[in-house]
């Protein structure tokens, strides 16, 4: 899909909020769906990357996301790392 399109804008713009919403620079492709999804908004770019990880189709973009310090590390990363419970990991994601 091009980005020049209304449509190609929306989605670069969906998935550019994913993934500060995620709190992640790395690719969706080379984040779990089943750790982190649960994590984000329930709108458009989940949903296409719930399909994309359910049907092991994989979702290629240039979309990159720089943090703003070179020494930072990734937030939701970390608690996902030490907290095992869903619900939790809702809770202090709101």
């Amino acid at each position: 899909m091009t980005w020049e399109t209304i449509t190609g804008s929306l989605y670069r713009a969906t998935f550019e909020l994913l993934h500060i919403e995620l709190g992640s620079d790395k690719p969706l492709t080379s984040q779990s769906y089943e750790n982190l999804g649960l994590l984000t908004a329930k709108l458009l770019a989940e949903h296409i990357w719930q399909l994309a990880s359910d049907e092991q189709i994989q979702l290629i973009t240039d979309i990159k996301i720089h943090p703003p310090r070179t020494d930072d590390r990734e937030f939701m990363l970390i608690l996902v790392a030490g907290v095992t419970d869903p619900q939790t990991l809702q809770h202090i994601n709101t």
